[in-house]
Parts: structure tokens; C-alpha cells; sequence
């Protein structure tokens, strides 16, 4: 295996889909009828996207 650019970490934020109930931290809307993505930031944060603002 290479090490180097893909050691693991990918650039895109891959989002672990929850049944959460809370609005997007990107655009502030809250869908109840969406799951929500929960993403790790590279900062450690904890954010929850709507799939709109994931992709």
C-alpha cells in the first residue's frame, strides 16, 4: 500500500445517516421528514447536514 494522499482520511465528508431530528448546521432549515447526515469534521466537530448540503 501507498501511504500518502489516501492514508485513510478522504476529503469528502462522508455522512453517517441518523434519525435525528435536528436542523442543518449549514443552512439552518429543519426537515423532519429527512434523515440527517451526522459528519465528523477534520476539526473533530460534530455537525448535521441535510443531504442537500452534504453533496
Amino acid at each position: 500500500m501507498r501511504k500518502g494522499i489516501l492514508d485513510g482520511k478522504s476529503r469528502t465528508p462522508k455522512g453517517k445517516v441518523v434519525d435525528e431530528k435536528k436542523p442543518c448546521d449549514k443552512c439552518g432549515v429543519c426537515r423532519p421528514t429527512e434523515k440527517m447526515n451526522k459528519v465528523i469534521t477534520p476539526g473533530g466537530k460534530i455537525k448535521y447536514l441535510c443531504t442537500g448540503c452534504l453533496h
